[in-house]
């Protein structure tokens, strides 16, 4: 958790994006690129009658085979972030929603490098903020201004509001930030829906610390931070069966999500960012 703390007490999300993607990068090298100029992405070999003035001759000086110099525009891809803020991600010391928006600039930031274009949409029970995915510095400046802005409220109605944002969408990535506390129907109809027409989708499931470490022994009551509503608990006797419903509760979702093709992962508010981003540093590649 003080590794997370200690991202968290930065001021600006500007500043732990930079900190947390500088963490993940440090010591990789870019191996699957050439490099012999920003230009450029990276390169596939060369087919017969292709122009020849995008042959790299010196890749061809060293490995004797013929490649053909690939622009960024031609690999790169466009990346949305979904972040759920509703009331619930309020929730927890830290809250849900300040370790989500870290977790979202720290992507955007991320995406930024690899030259993709990233947009973001928040939303509670109605869409909030939409930038459509951009590349450049002045869109990830936006997208920090949007999430610096962000605040926990409402309820989570996910579907229609979403689906109406999402549909103004290209084919690429969508990324869903959320604590899946409320409508988890809609948002297995959403991501599904997504994957179904062609995106890449995958969900970052935020939890609180102290909604996986319940305490072992008390009574006290538990909130709805949407509904107000109340229930009693008394730990003596219902922790147990609480630790037990709840990995339930993870492990359903896990395979609902993957069984419609979506990547899962289950994240707490003391997950180090490095170890939340690295999947998806794996599967797209990184400078």
């Amino acid at each position: 958790m003080n590794e997370v703390l200690d991202v968290l007490k930065i001021k600006g999300l500007k500043i732990r994006a930079r900190i947390v993607v500088n963490e993940l990068l440090a010591g990789i090298h870019r191996s699957r690129r050439f490099g012999f100029s920003p230009d450029f992405a990276e390169y596939r070999p060369y087919t017969p009658g292709e122009d020849i003035r995008f042959v790299d001759w010196k890749a061809y000086g060293r490995t004797g085979k013929l490649y053909i110099r690939k622009l960024y525009e031609e690999t790169s891809m466009k990346s949305t972030i979904l972040l759920d803020t509703s009331a619930s991600m309020g929730y927890g010391n830290p809250s849900k929603l300040e370790y989500a928006r870290t977790l979202a600039a720290a992507l955007s930031y991320l995406l930024y490098l690899q030259r993709d274009a990233v947009g973001i949409i928040t939303f509670d029970e109605r869409v909030r903020d939409v930038l459509p995915p951009s590349r450049g510095r002045r869109g990830l400046y936006s997208i920090f201004e949007t999430l610096e802005r962000a605040r926990p409220h409402g309820r989570t109605e996910t579907a229609v509001p979403l689906l109406g944002a999402i549909n103004l969408l290209k084919r690429g990535m969508v990324v869903l930030i959320s604590d899946l506390e409320a409508d988890v129907d809609g948002m297995m109809k959403v991501m599904g829906g997504l994957r179904r027409r062609g995106f890449d989708a995958m969900v970052f499931h935020v939890l609180s610390t102290q909604e996986r470490d319940i305490p072992s022994g008390g009574s006290f009551l538990f909130y709805d931070m949407e509904t107000g509503e109340s229930v009693p608990f008394n730990a003596y006797t219902s922790a147990q069966e609480y630790r037990s419903v709840f990995r339930e509760w993870i492990n359903g979702l896990r395979r609902e999500f993957l069984r419609r093709g979506v990547d899962y992962y289950t994240v707490f508010t003391d997950t180090p960012f490095v170890e939340v981003l690295r999947p998806l540093k794996a599967m797209r590649g990184g400078p």
